[in-house]
Protein backbone atom coordinates (compact mmCIF):
# COMPACT_ATOMS: atom_id res chain seq x y z
CA UNK A 1 0.00 0.00 0.00
CA UNK A 2 1.02 3.43 -1.00
CA UNK A 3 1.95 5.86 2.25
CA UNK A 4 -0.85 8.82 1.69
CA UNK A 5 0.97 12.21 1.76
CA UNK A 6 -1.99 14.54 2.98
CA UNK A 7 -2.11 18.47 1.16
CA UNK A 8 -1.71 20.62 4.30
CA UNK A 9 -2.86 24.03 4.49
CA UNK A 10 -1.14 26.90 5.41
CA UNK A 11 -3.33 29.84 6.88
CA UNK A 12 -2.41 33.65 5.86
CA UNK A 13 -3.28 36.80 8.06
CA UNK A 14 -4.30 40.25 6.63
CA UNK A 15 -3.36 43.29 5.26
CA UNK A 16 -5.65 46.74 5.37
CA UNK A 17 -4.85 50.08 3.44
CA UNK A 18 -6.85 53.07 3.61
CA UNK A 19 -6.74 53.53 -0.54
CA UNK A 20 -5.51 51.29 -3.53
CA UNK A 21 -1.86 51.19 -3.34
CA UNK A 22 0.58 49.07 -4.58
CA UNK A 23 2.76 46.18 -2.54
CA UNK A 24 4.49 43.53 -3.25
CA UNK A 25 4.33 39.51 -1.43
CA UNK A 26 7.59 40.67 -0.06
CA UNK A 27 5.86 43.78 2.15
CA UNK A 28 3.11 41.97 2.72
CA UNK A 29 5.23 39.58 4.42
CA UNK A 30 7.30 41.62 6.25
CA UNK A 31 4.30 43.39 7.83
CA UNK A 32 3.41 40.39 9.88
CA UNK A 33 2.51 38.11 7.07
CA UNK A 34 -0.72 39.73 6.69
CA UNK A 35 -2.33 39.13 3.24
CA UNK A 36 -5.60 38.76 2.80
CA UNK A 37 -7.55 42.10 3.59
CA UNK A 38 -5.01 44.89 2.24
CA UNK A 39 -6.23 47.00 -0.53
CA UNK A 40 -3.18 46.34 -2.94
CA UNK A 41 -1.54 44.58 -5.86
CA UNK A 42 -1.67 41.29 -4.11
CA UNK A 43 -5.53 40.95 -3.78
CA UNK A 44 -5.34 40.35 -7.36
CA UNK A 45 -4.95 36.40 -6.07
CA UNK A 46 -7.48 36.23 -4.06
CA UNK A 47 -9.91 38.83 -5.20
CA UNK A 48 -9.81 38.55 -8.57
CA UNK A 49 -11.94 42.03 -9.60
CA UNK A 50 -9.08 44.26 -8.00
CA UNK A 51 -7.26 43.23 -10.92
CA UNK A 52 -8.72 46.78 -12.94
CA UNK A 53 -7.32 48.82 -9.49
CA UNK A 54 -3.62 48.04 -11.14
CA UNK A 55 -4.02 48.40 -15.70
CA UNK A 56 0.09 49.33 -15.84
CA UNK A 57 1.55 47.11 -13.19
CA UNK A 58 4.53 45.27 -14.05
CA UNK A 59 6.01 42.69 -10.82
CA UNK A 60 8.67 40.01 -9.83
CA UNK A 61 8.17 38.02 -6.74
CA UNK A 62 11.37 35.85 -5.63
CA UNK A 63 12.44 33.97 -2.98
CA UNK A 64 15.77 32.33 -2.06
CA UNK A 65 13.81 28.58 -1.60
CA UNK A 66 10.77 27.28 -2.50
CA UNK A 67 7.83 28.96 -0.82
CA UNK A 68 4.52 29.40 -0.52
CA UNK A 69 2.75 32.46 -2.83
CA UNK A 70 -0.75 31.57 -2.84
CA UNK A 71 -3.46 33.43 -1.57
CA UNK A 72 -5.43 32.70 0.95
CA UNK A 73 -5.92 29.65 2.82
CA UNK A 74 -3.97 26.75 0.91
CA UNK A 75 -0.34 25.50 1.16
CA UNK A 76 -1.06 23.62 -2.31
CA UNK A 77 1.00 25.63 -4.27
CA UNK A 78 4.75 25.73 -4.11
CA UNK A 79 7.24 27.40 -5.83
CA UNK A 80 9.87 30.95 -5.41
CA UNK A 81 9.44 32.86 -8.55
CA UNK A 82 6.51 34.41 -10.03
CA UNK A 83 6.46 37.65 -12.77
CA UNK A 84 4.03 39.25 -14.62
CA UNK A 85 2.43 41.94 -16.17
CA UNK A 86 -1.09 43.95 -16.22
CA UNK A 87 -2.16 45.96 -19.46
CA UNK A 88 -5.05 48.38 -20.17
CA UNK A 89 -7.27 46.61 -23.02
CA UNK A 90 -9.94 48.20 -25.28
CA UNK A 91 -12.71 50.18 -23.30
CA UNK A 92 -12.60 49.42 -18.71
CA UNK A 93 -11.20 46.36 -19.87
CA UNK A 94 -7.25 44.67 -18.40
CA UNK A 95 -5.79 41.81 -19.40
CA UNK A 96 -2.79 39.69 -17.24
CA UNK A 97 -0.45 37.36 -17.51
CA UNK A 98 1.84 35.63 -15.32
CA UNK A 99 4.54 32.84 -15.23
CA UNK A 100 6.17 31.04 -12.53
CA UNK A 101 7.98 27.98 -11.38
CA UNK A 102 4.99 27.50 -9.37
CA UNK A 103 3.81 23.45 -8.94
CA UNK A 104 0.70 21.69 -7.37
CA UNK A 105 1.81 19.29 -4.76
CA UNK A 106 -0.41 15.98 -5.71
CA UNK A 107 1.78 13.47 -2.66
CA UNK A 108 1.64 9.84 -2.99
CA UNK A 109 -1.68 10.13 -4.39
CA UNK A 110 -0.14 10.56 -8.25
CA UNK A 111 2.08 8.77 -10.40
CA UNK A 112 5.39 10.78 -8.99
CA UNK A 113 4.45 10.84 -5.41
CA UNK A 114 3.85 7.32 -5.43
CA UNK A 115 7.30 5.87 -6.53
CA UNK A 116 7.79 6.97 -10.62
CA UNK A 117 11.30 7.41 -11.66
CA UNK A 118 10.38 9.87 -14.02
CA UNK A 119 7.77 12.38 -12.49
CA UNK A 120 7.76 13.59 -9.50
CA UNK A 121 4.06 14.37 -8.01
CA UNK A 122 4.21 18.04 -8.99
CA UNK A 123 1.85 19.95 -11.78
CA UNK A 124 4.12 22.64 -12.92
CA UNK A 125 2.54 25.90 -13.88
CA UNK A 126 1.57 26.47 -17.20
CA UNK A 127 0.46 30.49 -17.24
CA UNK A 128 -2.35 32.28 -15.01
CA UNK A 129 -4.31 34.64 -17.33
CA UNK A 130 -6.54 37.54 -15.86
CA UNK A 131 -9.08 39.95 -17.54
CA UNK A 132 -10.95 42.44 -16.01
CA UNK A 133 -13.49 44.49 -16.26
CA UNK A 134 -14.75 48.07 -14.65
CA UNK A 135 -18.38 49.15 -14.85
CA UNK A 136 -20.17 52.68 -13.07
CA UNK A 137 -21.08 50.43 -10.10
CA UNK A 138 -19.34 47.27 -9.85
CA UNK A 139 -15.65 45.47 -10.78
CA UNK A 140 -15.71 41.45 -12.58
CA UNK A 141 -12.39 39.79 -12.39
CA UNK A 142 -11.98 36.51 -13.66
CA UNK A 143 -8.38 34.56 -13.74
CA UNK A 144 -7.25 31.31 -15.50
CA UNK A 145 -4.66 29.42 -14.02
CA UNK A 146 -3.54 26.10 -15.45
CA UNK A 147 -0.62 23.40 -14.34
CA UNK A 148 0.88 20.51 -15.99
CA UNK A 149 3.65 17.64 -16.21
CA UNK A 150 4.06 14.47 -17.55
CA UNK A 151 5.49 11.52 -19.79
CA UNK A 152 4.25 8.96 -21.79
CA UNK A 153 5.97 5.88 -22.64
CA UNK A 154 2.78 3.64 -24.30
CA UNK A 155 1.15 4.16 -20.95
CA UNK A 156 0.91 7.66 -19.51
CA UNK A 157 1.56 9.05 -16.39
CA UNK A 158 1.22 12.72 -15.66
CA UNK A 159 -0.45 15.40 -13.05
CA UNK A 160 -2.49 18.23 -14.15
CA UNK A 161 -4.89 21.28 -12.63
CA UNK A 162 -6.97 23.64 -14.42
CA UNK A 163 -8.53 26.76 -12.28
CA UNK A 164 -11.24 29.53 -12.47
CA UNK A 165 -11.84 32.00 -10.32
CA UNK A 166 -14.22 35.15 -10.31
CA UNK A 167 -14.61 38.06 -8.28
CA UNK A 168 -17.18 40.88 -7.84
CA UNK A 169 -16.17 44.15 -6.12
CA UNK A 170 -19.23 46.59 -5.24
CA UNK A 171 -18.85 50.47 -3.98
CA UNK A 172 -21.54 51.35 -1.16
CA UNK A 173 -21.21 54.85 -0.60
CA UNK A 174 -17.80 54.70 0.09
CA UNK A 175 -17.11 51.34 1.74
CA UNK A 176 -15.68 48.24 -0.76
CA UNK A 177 -18.16 45.39 -0.89
CA UNK A 178 -15.71 42.35 -2.46
CA UNK A 179 -16.56 38.58 -2.65
CA UNK A 180 -14.64 35.30 -4.65
CA UNK A 181 -15.00 32.32 -5.99
CA UNK A 182 -12.71 29.49 -6.94
CA UNK A 183 -13.16 25.88 -8.59
CA UNK A 184 -10.05 23.48 -9.51
CA UNK A 185 -10.38 20.22 -11.09
CA UNK A 186 -7.69 18.35 -9.89
CA UNK A 187 -6.40 15.33 -12.68
CA UNK A 188 -3.76 12.33 -12.54
CA UNK A 189 -3.21 9.54 -15.05
CA UNK A 190 -1.25 6.69 -13.66
CA UNK A 191 -0.54 3.60 -16.01
CA UNK A 192 2.23 1.23 -16.80
CA UNK A 193 4.50 2.28 -19.85
CA UNK A 194 4.75 0.07 -22.28
CA UNK A 195 2.97 -1.64 -24.87
CA UNK A 196 -0.60 -2.55 -23.62
CA UNK A 197 -0.71 0.26 -20.86
CA UNK A 198 -2.69 -1.01 -17.59
CA UNK A 199 -4.12 1.26 -14.72
CA UNK A 200 -2.05 1.08 -11.78
CA UNK A 201 -4.08 3.61 -9.88
CA UNK A 202 -7.44 5.69 -11.15
CA UNK A 203 -8.30 9.34 -9.90
CA UNK A 204 -11.24 9.02 -7.59
CA UNK A 205 -12.51 12.65 -7.38
CA UNK A 206 -9.93 15.74 -7.38
CA UNK A 207 -11.33 19.11 -6.65
CA UNK A 208 -10.44 22.49 -4.87
CA UNK A 209 -12.88 24.86 -4.12
CA UNK A 210 -13.06 28.61 -2.37
CA UNK A 211 -14.53 31.31 -1.29
CA UNK A 212 -12.84 34.92 -0.09
CA UNK A 213 -15.63 37.74 1.24
CA UNK A 214 -14.70 41.17 2.73
CA UNK A 215 -16.10 44.57 3.45
CA UNK A 216 -13.86 47.54 3.78
CA UNK A 217 -15.23 50.13 6.14
CA UNK A 218 -13.72 53.06 5.76
CA UNK A 219 -14.47 54.42 10.22
CA UNK A 220 -12.81 58.04 9.23
CA UNK A 221 -10.00 59.77 7.57
CA UNK A 222 -7.28 57.49 9.32
CA UNK A 223 -8.67 54.78 10.00
CA UNK A 224 -10.26 51.80 7.99
CA UNK A 225 -11.65 48.34 9.36
CA UNK A 226 -12.27 45.12 7.78
CA UNK A 227 -13.95 42.18 8.43
CA UNK A 228 -13.84 39.07 6.24
CA UNK A 229 -14.23 35.06 5.82
CA UNK A 230 -12.54 32.70 3.94
CA UNK A 231 -13.34 29.13 2.76
CA UNK A 232 -11.14 26.15 1.42
CA UNK A 233 -11.91 23.06 0.46
CA UNK A 234 -9.52 20.18 -1.29
CA UNK A 235 -10.24 16.68 -2.11
CA UNK A 236 -7.96 13.82 -4.25
CA UNK A 237 -8.48 10.34 -4.25
CA UNK A 238 -7.41 7.56 -6.19
CA UNK A 239 -8.45 3.53 -6.56
CA UNK A 240 -7.12 0.35 -7.81
CA UNK A 241 -8.53 -1.51 -10.02
CA UNK A 242 -10.34 -4.53 -9.49
CA UNK A 243 -9.75 -7.16 -8.00
CA UNK A 244 -8.12 -4.84 -5.70
CA UNK A 245 -10.61 -2.97 -3.49
CA UNK A 246 -7.54 -0.31 -2.39
CA UNK A 247 -8.78 3.27 -2.70
CA UNK A 248 -8.20 6.56 -1.07
CA UNK A 249 -9.40 10.18 -0.36
CA UNK A 250 -7.44 12.91 1.20
CA UNK A 251 -9.68 16.19 2.09
CA UNK A 252 -8.26 19.45 3.54
CA UNK A 253 -10.89 22.19 4.76
CA UNK A 254 -10.09 25.30 6.23
CA UNK A 255 -11.48 28.57 7.39
CA UNK A 256 -10.56 31.99 8.68
CA UNK A 257 -12.78 34.70 10.38
CA UNK A 258 -11.18 38.20 11.35
CA UNK A 259 -11.09 41.59 11.95
CA UNK A 260 -8.47 44.22 10.40
CA UNK A 261 -7.63 48.03 11.32
CA UNK A 262 -5.22 50.18 9.37
CA UNK A 263 -4.37 52.96 11.02
CA UNK A 264 -2.55 56.23 9.20
CA UNK A 265 -1.44 58.87 11.58
CA UNK A 266 0.59 60.49 9.80
CA UNK A 267 1.96 60.41 6.12
CA UNK A 268 4.73 57.94 5.73
CA UNK A 269 3.58 56.27 8.54
CA UNK A 270 1.06 52.82 8.41
CA UNK A 271 0.01 50.71 11.96
CA UNK A 272 -1.51 47.50 10.53
CA UNK A 273 -3.40 45.49 13.24
CA UNK A 274 -5.66 42.25 12.92
CA UNK A 275 -7.05 39.43 14.77
CA UNK A 276 -8.97 36.46 14.46
CA UNK A 277 -9.71 32.71 14.46
CA UNK A 278 -8.85 30.29 12.14
CA UNK A 279 -8.94 26.30 12.02
CA UNK A 280 -8.03 23.38 9.46
CA UNK A 281 -8.51 19.53 9.42
CA UNK A 282 -7.05 16.84 7.22
CA UNK A 283 -8.50 13.67 6.93
CA UNK A 284 -7.61 10.57 4.73
CA UNK A 285 -10.20 7.38 4.56
CA UNK A 286 -7.95 4.82 3.87
CA UNK A 287 -9.31 0.73 2.94
CA UNK A 288 -5.91 0.59 4.18
CA UNK A 289 -4.37 1.00 7.79
CA UNK A 290 -3.17 4.85 7.27
CA UNK A 291 -6.67 6.42 8.21
CA UNK A 292 -5.17 10.14 8.94
CA UNK A 293 -7.62 12.18 11.42
CA UNK A 294 -5.59 15.52 12.04
CA UNK A 295 -6.95 19.34 12.58
CA UNK A 296 -4.80 22.53 14.02
CA UNK A 297 -6.94 25.67 15.00
CA UNK A 298 -5.35 28.98 15.97
CA UNK A 299 -7.88 30.95 18.23
CA UNK A 300 -7.35 33.24 18.04
CA UNK A 301 -4.17 34.52 15.54
CA UNK A 302 -2.65 38.15 16.23
CA UNK A 303 -0.58 40.11 14.09
CA UNK A 304 1.07 43.54 13.76
CA UNK A 305 3.07 44.95 11.46
CA UNK A 306 4.42 48.86 10.36
CA UNK A 307 5.75 51.22 7.59
CA UNK A 308 7.79 53.88 8.35
CA UNK A 309 8.96 56.07 5.67
CA UNK A 310 12.34 58.08 6.73
CA UNK A 311 13.44 58.93 3.15
CA UNK A 312 11.48 59.80 0.23
CA UNK A 313 13.67 56.57 -1.38
CA UNK A 314 13.31 54.49 1.94
CA UNK A 315 10.74 52.58 3.80
CA UNK A 316 11.47 50.61 6.66
CA UNK A 317 8.71 47.99 7.98
CA UNK A 318 8.29 45.26 11.03
CA UNK A 319 5.99 42.80 11.73
CA UNK A 320 5.14 40.20 13.99
CA UNK A 321 2.80 37.15 14.53
CA UNK A 322 1.36 35.33 17.25
CA UNK A 323 -1.03 32.14 17.37
CA UNK A 324 -2.72 30.18 20.12
CA UNK A 325 -2.24 26.81 18.63
CA UNK A 326 -4.30 23.67 19.46
CA UNK A 327 -3.10 20.40 17.51
CA UNK A 328 -4.83 17.05 17.23
CA UNK A 329 -3.17 14.41 15.32
CA UNK A 330 -4.41 10.82 15.26
CA UNK A 331 -1.41 8.81 13.65
CA UNK A 332 0.83 9.79 16.66
CA UNK A 333 -1.79 9.14 19.14
CA UNK A 334 -5.52 8.53 18.73
CA UNK A 335 -6.06 10.14 22.34
CA UNK A 336 -3.31 12.77 21.63
CA UNK A 337 -3.99 16.56 21.77
CA UNK A 338 -1.28 19.36 22.05
CA UNK A 339 -1.70 22.74 22.54
CA UNK A 340 1.24 26.04 22.16
CA UNK A 341 1.73 29.55 21.08
CA UNK A 342 3.97 30.42 17.57
CA UNK A 343 5.68 33.40 17.29
CA UNK A 344 7.13 34.92 14.24
CA UNK A 345 9.11 38.23 13.25
CA UNK A 346 9.60 40.06 10.45
CA UNK A 347 12.16 43.00 8.90
CA UNK A 348 11.79 44.43 5.60
CA UNK A 349 12.66 47.35 3.70
CA UNK A 350 11.38 49.35 0.22
CA UNK A 351 13.77 51.47 -1.70
CA UNK A 352 12.31 53.50 -4.18
CA UNK A 353 14.09 54.84 -7.78
CA UNK A 354 11.59 57.20 -9.34
CA UNK A 355 8.90 54.44 -10.95
CA UNK A 356 10.62 51.03 -9.48
CA UNK A 357 10.39 49.94 -6.58
CA UNK A 358 12.72 47.05 -4.31
CA UNK A 359 11.27 45.40 -1.44
CA UNK A 360 13.52 42.64 0.18
CA UNK A 361 12.72 40.47 3.56
CA UNK A 362 15.93 40.84 5.88
CA UNK A 363 16.94 37.68 7.83
CA UNK A 364 16.21 38.51 11.48
CA UNK A 365 19.32 36.51 12.16
CA UNK A 366 21.56 38.23 9.53
CA UNK A 367 21.54 41.89 12.40
CA UNK A 368 23.11 39.18 14.97
CA UNK A 369 25.70 37.60 12.39
CA UNK A 370 26.37 40.75 10.44
CA UNK A 371 28.12 40.17 7.13
CA UNK A 372 30.98 37.82 7.01
CA UNK A 373 33.43 39.40 6.12
CA UNK A 374 33.85 41.59 9.59
CA UNK A 375 32.31 38.07 12.05
CA UNK A 376 33.05 35.48 10.55
CA UNK A 377 29.90 34.05 10.79
CA UNK A 378 26.77 32.96 8.99
CA UNK A 379 23.67 33.12 9.60
CA UNK A 380 22.11 31.98 6.12
CA UNK A 381 20.74 34.44 3.38
CA UNK A 382 20.95 37.95 4.59
CA UNK A 383 17.40 38.91 2.07
CA UNK A 384 14.65 35.68 1.98
CA UNK A 385 11.87 37.29 -0.85
CA UNK A 386 12.50 40.32 -2.96
CA UNK A 387 10.53 41.97 -5.25
CA UNK A 388 10.91 44.52 -7.64
CA UNK A 389 8.11 46.54 -9.28
CA UNK A 390 7.44 49.05 -12.32
CA UNK A 391 3.86 50.58 -12.43
CA UNK A 392 4.11 52.20 -15.84
CA UNK A 393 2.46 55.75 -16.88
Amino acid sequence: MKRLCVLILALALAVFMTAPAFATWTRVVTMGNQVVYGQDDYNIWGFTSTVNNYPRHLIIDHSVSASDLEFGLTESINGGTRLGMIVPFMKNMVLGAFISDFSQDYGSFTPGGGGSPITDGFADQKIDLFWGYRASNFDLGVRIDWYGEGVEIGGTQSEGALGLNAGLGFNLSGNMLEANVMYRSLSFTNETFGATPVPITEKDGGSDLGLNARYLIAYNSMVTLVPAFQYRSQKIGYTVPAPSTEAAQSTTTGWDLGIGCNTVPLQGTEFLTSIGVRSFSAKVDSSGTDTLDASDSHMPYIAFGTEIQVKNWLQFRFGAEKTWDSIKDNLSNPEAKAWAASFDYMVGAGIMVGDLQFDVEVNPGWFNAGPYLLSGESDGDMFGWISIKYDYR
